[in-house]
């Protein structure tokens, strides 16, 4: 069984489809007959690590789930369940614990969802990888924490970087950009290297 979220139409890369498609993907899992009942025969019960949000572990028996798209088993019968589970197949952003000097940049991840409305859940990965989820106004998204085994919304203030496709002139120019501006000692490029070409018509 195919997840939804792996046909994507017209418009569904677009982020506000990506967002609310996991939820919506999600209501329609929840009345789909056959999840149900795998859900019943493979779901273990689920353990959960100390933390000051709810950070689930993921299970042997949770890979049963992959056939239908998710990480982990969610429970469809449950009227508190999330708005989303953890996908295997939606966008996922990388989030690195911002250091102390980079307080300027925005408020703790707690405060910001506190004040938004939003929930914060977690997902312990088998190789140790955490996933986080933020689920607010009918949307989710998922993130990869980096560099950090936990963090604390409280006190933590999270960056985020989105990987991007970029040609490899593309990402040479941007490098000879940063190294002007850090005036890194690097040279400077040979003639014609960087720039981007036209063709006339």
């Amino acid at each position: 069984m195919r997840s939804p979220l792996a046909d994507r139409g017209p418009g569904v890369t677009e982020t506000a489809g990506v967002l609310t498609g996991a939820v919506r993907a999600w209501a329609y899992f929840r009345r789909h007959p056959g999840y149900g009942a795998e859900w019943r025969a493979f779901a273990p019960t689920a353990a959960y690590e100390p933390a000051a949000f709810p950070l689930r572990l993921q299970g042997a028996a949770d890979r049963a789930a992959a056939p239908w798209g998710l990480r982990a088993w969610e429970d469809p019968f449950a009227g508190d369940g999330p708005a989303s589970p953890f996908w295997s197949e939606a966008p996922v952003a990388l989030a690195v614990v911002a250091p102390p000097e980079a307080a300027e940049l925005g408020e703790p991840l707690g405060r910001l969802l506190a004040r938004d409305g939003a929930a914060l859940s977690g997902l312990r990965l088998l190789d140790g990888t955490l996933l986080l989820k933020v689920e607010w106004a009918g949307m989710a998204a998922q993130m990869r924490l980096i560099g950090a085994a936990t963090l604390d919304p409280a006190a933590d203030r999270l960056l985020l970087a989105r990987p991007y496709e970029l040609a490899l002139h593309a990402r040479m120019t941007c490098l000879w950009d940063v190294a002007a501006h850090l005036e890194a000692g690097l040279g400077k490029p040979r003639a014609g290297s960087g720039r981007r070409t036209t063709t006339p018509r």
